[in-house]
């Protein structure tokens, strides 16, 4: 997000200025003063955490020293990476279901769909929608919900149809069996 503000019209340098440390909320009227109206509102978007938290950083990523929005995107990115518990990725985690998934006698193309959805790297429309401005995150085909993988496979009533259809013809586990992954 590139920001619409005049380096004179303000003082504010952090983030923690924006927010009112007593009620824990944004300042809104200061937002929506040095802010455009666009950038106020995408600003005034985002929740902030339930509570305050201290961060001590040990070392920062940047070389320089300078800890920066860029240095913690890739700090939370590596933290996401290395905690996942079953990821494929992961030495430490479960791996039992990637086995599962990896040894099913069915073709390739329905294990590689199976491990995309249960890593969510299928192009569902929240995953789109973290990615391209402009998009919604809700279901194109039901408009019920937010678009996950978990969605689209058993909660659209597209999907729910087509179980229903196929339990016509192979003899499934019961639904919470499958939901488990």
């Amino acid at each position: 997000m590139k920001i619409n503000i005049s380096p004179t019209s303000s003082r504010t340098r952090w983030v923690v200025d924006l927010i009112d440390q007593a009620s824990h909320a944004w300042k809104e009227d200061y937002i929506t003063r040095i802010f455009t109206h666009e950038d106020a509102n995408v600003i005034l978007s985002i929740r902030l955490p339930n509570m305050m938290m201290r961060i001590i950083l040990l070392g920062s990523p940047k070389k320089i020293g300078i800890f920066s929005v860029r240095s913690a995107y890739r700090l939370a990115m590596n933290e996401k990476d290395s905690v996942v518990i079953g990821s494929s990725h992961n030495t430490q985690g479960d791996h039992s279901i990637w086995n599962n998934i990896w040894k099913t006698n069915v073709p390739q193309k329905v294990r590689i769909f199976t491990w995309r959805l249960a890593t969510e790297s299928l192009a569902v429309q929240t995953n789109r929608f973290r990615r391209i401005p402009g998009l919604t995150p809700i279901c194109n085909v039901c408009g019920a919900e937010d678009e996950t993988g978990f969605h689209m496979a058993h909660r659209c009533t597209f999907a729910r149809a087509l179980w229903h259809e196929i339990k016509e013809v192979w003899n499934l586990p019961p639904k919470h069996e499958i939901e488990y992954t």
